[in-house]
């Protein structure tokens, strides 16, 4: 039997109770009660505390992206700060707390000691695995611009450009950019699905026929790229890129109107220049991009095909 914590009867007191020829005054003088707890026990058909919880519960995070919180969890096998940073987006109201209250239900607040060495080994990448995403830029002058972004797994070196279209061409010229820009060899590139990526094989989304290879896939097959891409309706699986894009804009459109396109393409090369050359990022130990690129270099030379000190006059 469970009382509620503010009980002052028992299940015998108030089965006597109910029994008890006496008037609810004489029942309180004896119990050392009020007479309202003693009124309401003398009539009451039954002798348990009744749940105090709600018939009708309103969750912040509604129930129906629980499973999907539920599979990231169990996917990814993240810790719970950065399954919050890949799924924010994407689900409503979703804060550290009832992210948590949610792992719990299904048992999953907690990591294995064996599921955490195999984080460790699983995030223990050399230099050149980079994650790809493009985003929108508000409109300027009625213009839609966009901006692609890559950043480097194993250093956090960023790279971004701007550019007027969302298409193939955009996407491949970026790619090659990109390959300049990095000092070390990319051997490997994640992406989502957008058809400025990648066609997809032969037989596209919904088993839509597609024509061959984009040129962002060609450059991948002939650099000897392994081009990776996201599962279809799992964007949090490319969530470095993810959280990389919502920084870059905390720190450029979210803050300041653009005028032009080239106002804005030199707002975002100079985040990206403060991004590599100083800001101190906790998961590399409080080193900025540009040490942690130096001292993968005098550690494992064999990964670069250049002097990392080339950064410094490249935008």
């Amino acid at each position: 039997m469970h009382y509620h914590r503010n009980a002052v009867t028992n299940i015998y007191q108030r089965k006597n109770i109910q029994e008890s020829a006496e008037t609810v005054r004489d029942l309180a003088d004896k119990y050392g009660i009020s007479h309202v707890t003693a009124a309401k026990w003398k009539k009451a058909d039954h002798t348990e505390d009744k749940s105090h919880r709600p018939d009708l519960i309103h969750y912040a995070v509604p129930q129906e992206f629980w499973k999907i919180i539920k599979r990231a969890r169990e996917s990814t096998k993240l810790p719970i700060d950065d399954l919050l940073v890949q799924l924010s987006n994407y689900i409503p109201n979703l804060k550290r707390g009832n992210l948590y209250r949610i792992l719990l239900h299904y048992r999953l607040n907690k990591l294995t000691e064996e599921e955490r060495r195999e984080i460790k080994k699983f995030r223990k990448y050399p230099p050149g695995y980079l994650h790809i995403d493009c985003f929108y830029l508000p409109k300027i002058n009625g213009k839609r611009w966009y901006c692609y972004l890559a950043v480097d797994r194993a250093t956090r070196l960023l790279f971004l450009r701007v550019y007027p279209r969302k298409d193939q061409y955009a996407a491949g010229d970026f790619l090659i950019q990109a390959l300049g820009f990095y000092p070390f060899r990319v051997h490997t590139i994640l992406t989502d699905n957008g058809t400025e990526f990648s066609n997809i094989g032969s037989t596209g989304f919904y088993g839509r026929k597609l024509k061959s290879h984009v040129p962002f896939e060609l450059t991948c097959e002939l650099a000897g790229i392994d081009y990776r891409k996201t599962k279809f309706n799992h964007p949090w699986t490319n969530g470095m890129a993810e959280r990389m894009v919502r920084t870059a804009k905390d720190h450029t459109t979210n803050l300041e109107k653009y005028e032009t396109s080239e106002e804005a393409a030199i707002g975002l090369l100079q985040f990206q220049d403060t991004h590599n050359l100083k800001s101190r990022l906790r998961a590399l130990d409080y080193k900025t991009p540009y040490q942690a690129t130096l001292e993968w270099f005098i550690k494992e030379p064999k990964f670069f095909l250049k002097n990392p000190n080339e950064l410094l006059t490249i935008r």
